[in-house]
């Protein structure tokens, strides 16, 4: 089954995310949110950016795409690895507070 939410994201975000699920499970345990979004933030420059801030109450780190889309690499009391939330939808607004982007704005999208 293909999610319908799935039609609305580009190919190469959905790229993005497995090549981030690839090295979220290469690193090592322990680490925090903020050390694993600051991390992937370097490795993937011209497609994310660190964004920090809270999710619901809590001191949290995630990506933002050049899309505007969340990639949350440390979910929150999620077993499942690395979640795309697709669009800034109010659910997601409403939970991923941004205060800060670390590292710049993501290069804007050439194709």
């Amino acid at each position: 089954m293909r999610p319908e939410a799935h039609n609305d994201v580009d190919e190469r975000e959905l790229a993005l995310l497995d090549a981030v699920r690839r090295e979220v499970q290469r690193m090592r345990n322990g680490l925090t949110c903020h050390e694993v979004c600051a991390a992937l933030a370097q490795q993937f420059p011209r497609m994310v950016v660190h964004a920090r801030g809270t999710f619901n109450c809590f001191d949290h780190s995630w990506l933002v795409t050049r899309n505007g889309n969340i990639i949350d690499p440390y979910p929150w009391a999620c077993a499942s690895g690395p979640l795309l939330l697709v669009g800034w939808a109010p659910m997601w607004s409403s939970l991923y507070r941004e205060k800060i982007h670390e590292g710049g704005v993501p290069a804007a999208d050439s194709g």
